[in-house]
């Protein structure tokens, strides 16, 4: 007798020993990392240069570190996918 999974939540999906179930939580994560960092990088590239100019703000944090906004940088996942998308200028 099969399994009766009525949920497709990442909980659900990673009690399953299926290649359907691994499939379709790698897609998740993808969609995720598109929708959360990938898809709104382009609104924040500047006409001029071409390139993301980040504000970094010396007092944003109340900690008294810098914080960083528009877009937010520092919160890129250490991924090789989505760091590979960032590429300096010769010499930087």
């Amino acid at each position: 007798m099969g399994l009766n999974v009525t949920s497709t939540g990442d909980e659900v999906l990673a009690t399953l020993n299926h290649p359907a179930a691994a499939a379709l939580r790698k897609y998740m994560a993808s969609v995720k990392l598109m929708n959360t960092f990938i898809e709104k990088y382009p609104e924040h590239v500047n006409t001029v240069s071409g390139r993301i100019h980040a504000a970094f703000n010396q007092y944003g944090a109340e900690t008294g570190r810098f914080s960083c906004s528009a877009p937010n940088l520092q919160q890129v996942p250490n991924k090789r996918s989505v760091r590979n998308l960032f590429v300096s200028e010769d010499h930087y």
